[in-house]
């Protein structure tokens, strides 16, 4: 049988509103200033066989890989048990920076906090350490269904993934715990916000979590591209607010998930496989951010950024576990045409789902947040400016996730060690 085991904990910190902590995921320089709704790190323990892994979904824009690090590290020693840990990040835009990015960059001020990053670690440990003694054995489950009207692409070739996968765990004892994984950016609340949120996601698992009476965590998708939450509008078909929009979309997944029919049960059956990977750092804005002590420098040492790249199988259904927001034609498909693209003639990436399967998810943003992962043949830079200006293509069109991304050749490189690892 599977075993598992579930907590969570808010990693709100107690000085919030005592010291100055940056909002993270839209521009820099804005201090939060109060909260809408908690965040959380949610730890589920799953195991099976030989495996047993720690899966750590926060409610952040994400991490650098050595901040992740030390924190899975810490993990791990406080439970000795565990195979691996495997950290998630929902990616809200109302979130503390825990990258350093989004502090007060004109004057040299990095949103990165080491006090908040240790109160992470400490918050992370305590959680895990108590989800690894609720242990339980149990039955696994799982479900899909199709969600329109809730996320699309900004950008062309304009493809989305609407499905929303449910593993559902069962315990002997009744309990339940969920782990649902969509594709959204979780960006309702909108640039003008300051307060803190989960934003959609918290709407969504707090509506599960009152009507299930099940735990519930949440891991986001291959979002860049980019995947964002649709508007939504009252019965007269006027545009609800982006409070209003938030509230909204966390309900329509959440009725989405109470309603999965078609449940399959998965067999006790647990896999990771992980590559370490260095990927050629060109952005030199990011160069720039480590020199000026904005985010850790040794992150970008050598011109080189370590990550990982990893897959995992539960119950026989495979997932690729890749840092950052891949772009989702490179997860399913549906690249621009060679007409359609910014640089024509470039060889197109093999997909996950063509490594994988074309049932194959992918868990996005783990252990790491590179920035967006893009398909070489539309990845366009501004010839005088680049990583700097967004560059306007030959079709007209202004490119903006260039300037958030480490190169050209990332999207190459993760891919090509997926598939290397898929040969277990």
């Amino acid at each position: 049988m599977w075993n598992m085991g579930f907590a969570a904990r808010p990693i709100v910190p107690s000085d919030l509103l005592r010291k100055t902590y940056y909002m993270s995921g839209y521009g820099p320089n804005k201090p939060i200033t109060g909260i809408r709704d908690p965040l959380y790190v949610r730890v589920l323990i799953l195991a099976a066989g030989d495996t047993s892994l720690a899966f750590c979904a926060y409610d952040l824009t994400g991490l650098s890989y050595q901040d992740g690090l030390a924190i899975r590290n810490a993990v791990m020693a406080a439970c000795p048990g565990l195979t691996n840990v495997l950290l998630f990040f929902t990616h809200s835009h109302a979130a503390i920076d825990t990258m350093g990015l989004w502090g007060d960059i004109e004057r040299g001020i990095s949103g990165r906090s080491e006090a908040y990053l240790s109160f992470l670690c400490d918050a992370t440990v305590q959680t895990a350490v108590e989800a690894y003694a609720r242990q339980q054995p149990g039955r696994a489950y799982f479900s899909q269904k199709t969600v329109h009207g809730v996320v699309g692409d900004t950008r062309l070739p304009y493809v989305s993934d609407h499905r929303l996968s449910q593993f559902r765990f069962e315990t002997e004892s009744g309990s339940g715990i969920r782990l649902l994984h969509f594709t959204c950016h979780p960006e309702m609340l909108e640039s003008k916000n300051t307060l803190l949120s989960a934003d959609f996601v918290g709407t969504m698992l707090g509506k599960i979590e009152q009507d299930s009476k099940d735990a519930c965590l949440f891991i986001n998708g291959a979002v860049g591209g980019m995947q964002s939450g649709l508007p939504q509008y009252d019965k007269e078909g006027n545009p609800l607010s982006p409070d209003e929009t938030t509230t909204v979309i966390g309900k329509v997944l959440a009725k989405a998930a109470l309603s999965a029919a078609f449940e399959q049960e998965i067999p006790p059956s647990l896999s990771y496989w992980k590559s370490n990977i260095c990927l050629p750092v060109e952005n030199s804005a990011f160069l720039s951010a480590a020199a000026m002590g904005l985010v850790p420098q040794e992150e970008f040492a050598h011109g080189c950024k370590e990550s990982e790249v990893g897959l995992l199988r539960i119950g026989g259904i495979s997932i690729a576990c890749l840092p950052g927001e891949l772009f989702t034609e490179l997860a399913i498909g549906g690249f621009l045409s060679d007409k359609d693209c910014a640089v024509p003639g470039k060889p197109l990436e093999t997909t996950v789902s063509e490594i994988l399967g074309k049932d194959s998810l992918v868990f996005g943003l783990c252990n790491d947040e590179i920035g967006y992962i893009l398909p070489e043949n539309d990845f366009y830079l501004d010839p005088d400016a680049p990583y700097v200006a967004r560059g306007i293509d030959r079709h007209g069109r202004r490119h903006y996730e260039e300037t958030n991304s480490l190169g050209p050749q990332t999207a190459r490189r993760i891919l090509e060690a997926l598939e290397e690892l898929a040969e277990h």
